[in-house]
């Protein structure tokens, strides 16, 4: 009971320190012109610049500065702007001369050697058709004449055997006739009848196996002699033809390489002419009158600074030669923004440094450019220059204030009565200044500074309740 005592004093105590609430303030809804606008840093760049960068078509990788004409420098056209280090390119030069030449040698060797080929090739196939015209002539005449001169001879030896026979047979004969006419029968007519007899039977049988073995070799030994000669034949239009088909093979490739000796001359040739372009290329000279910028035309002061030392990498440009005095603002619109600063839209240029302002219309690319910070779509935005000033120079700083909306006689009402849940914005509205207030949905548009625009749910001479000041 004491304690729940305790903590109610201590609780009045404190409500009696405690400093008063403060009171809303109460504001009158006002009619006025209100303005939105939207304001964002640019910077001066060159509307008219000649932008230089290395396009080479066979040299690849970085060049080295050993010189460069200082950033902000006035150049003429044809002016060395900037030399390099050609210690790489010109030893790639003489390898390529030497390639060159060497290509040029193998062709001529090549083609040397393909003559030599084809004069071999050429004695090679003579060689061939006449060893297969040979054979052909060795078959024609094995089957023509040959074999009817075997014949012959087969005819001759036959009838020649046959005649001994007969001779052999008429003179036996004879004899034995002669000795029975005689009638001479002793030892010695015997012996020679016999001996007659035996030999007549041995002529017979010799005859026989001389017939039989002629047979014989007709039968295989000529068969195999005609094969013998039709094989050889045969082997020898088949070495021909193959011949000829090899020399096609062989020459075809001898121009299939001479034709890739060809082709790997021409790149040679190709590639040491683009080389020497090239080399033309890194003497980069001014195309036009004009104040030397080192880097890209929008590049941050000193970002693209060449100096000794330096290097530089193909397709990026890396000199700007800027027409002196002509520039235009380049600056970027978020996302956010993009729909209400169209292309159009006016915009207001100033340069603190030399207290120059214009107005002008803002240009805005369809497209993002490039991200923020934040990762948000960036779009660009240009402003062209209202007239040449000498006194100008790139990179120089600028502020953008671009006219978003404009709008005359609106209800206007502090922006910090507005109350915003959402889509939702109310505001506590009264008839008088001492109230009764009571709670109304807004319809806002834009914001005016401290004051927004309300299309629906305040009049003018009406109040509204702003956050409370302290008394």
């Amino acid at each position: 009971m004491r304690i729940t005592l305790f903590v109610a004093l201590l609780a009045t105590l404190a409500a009696a320190q405690a400093p008063p609430a403060p009171s809303p303030e109460v504001i009158p809804v006002r009619k006025g012109n209100a303005r939105s606008t939207l304001e964002r840093k640019g910077t001066l760049v060159p509307a008219e610049a000649a932008e230089l960068s290395l396009w080479p078509e066979q040299w690849s990788g970085e060049v080295l500065v050993l010189e460069a004409v200082p950033h902000g420098s006035p150049v003429n056209e044809g002016d060395v702007l900037v030399r390099f280090d050609l210690r790489k390119i010109d030893e790639q030069l003489r390898q390529s001369e030497f390639d060159l030449a060497q290509a040029e040698q193998k062709l001529k060797t090549g083609e040397e050697e393909a003559r030599i080929a084809e004069e071999a090739a050429t004695a090679e196939l003579t060689r061939a058709e006449r060893e297969n015209d040979w054979a052909q002539r060795r078959l024609k005449g094995f089957l023509t004449k040959e074999q009817e001169f075997k014949r012959d001879r087969e005819r001759m030896s036959e009838q020649s055997e046959n005649n001994w026979i007969e001779d052999q047979r008429d003179e036996l004969t004879q004899l034995e006739k002669m000795y029975k006419e005689d009638e001479l029968v002793d030892a010695t007519e015997e012996i020679v009848l016999k001996r007659s007899r035996r030999g007549f039977a041995m002529l017979q049988q010799n005859v026989d196996l001389t017939r039989r073995t002629r047979a014989y070799n007709k039968e295989l030994a000529e068969a195999i002699q005609k094969e013998t000669v039709e094989f050889e034949a045969t082997q020898k239009a088949a070495a021909l033809d193959r011949q000829r088909r090899s020399s096609d093979l062989k020459r075809g490739n001898r121009g299939l390489d001479q034709a890739k000796s060809r082709l790997d001359l021409d790149k040679q040739r190709t590639n040491l002419e683009r080389l020497r372009r090239d080399r033309d290329l890194l003497v980069v000279r001014s195309p036009r009158r004009g104040i030397l910028l080192h880097g890209k035309p929008d590049a941050a002061p000193g970002a693209g600074k060449l100096e000794k030392g330096s290097t530089v990498r193909v397709r990026d440009i890396f000199l700007t030669v800027a027409e002196p005095g002509k520039y235009r603002v380049q600056t970027d619109v978020t996302e956010a923004d993009v729909l209400k600063a169209r292309t159009g839209t006016a915009a207001e240029v100033s340069v603190p440094a030399l207290d120059v302002k214009w107005t002008a219309p803002l240009r805005v690319a369809a497209l993002p450019t490039s991200r923020g910070s934040d990762g948000e779509n960036l779009y660009e935005g240009t402003i062209a220059l209202e007239k040449d000033d000498p006194r100008l120079r790139a990179g120089m700083r600028c502020k953008v204030t671009a006219v978003l909306e404009e709008a005359r006689d609106v209800v206007l009402i502090p922006n910090r009565a507005v109350s915003r849940k959402g889509d939702k914005a109310t505001a506590k509205v009264g008839k008088s200044k001492e109230g009764p207030f009571e709670e109304r949905s807004l319809s806002l548009g834009f914001v005016d500074g401290k004051d927004v625009v309300v299309k629906d749910g305040v009049a003018e001479g009406e109040f509204v309740q702003c956050a409370g000041v302290e008394k």
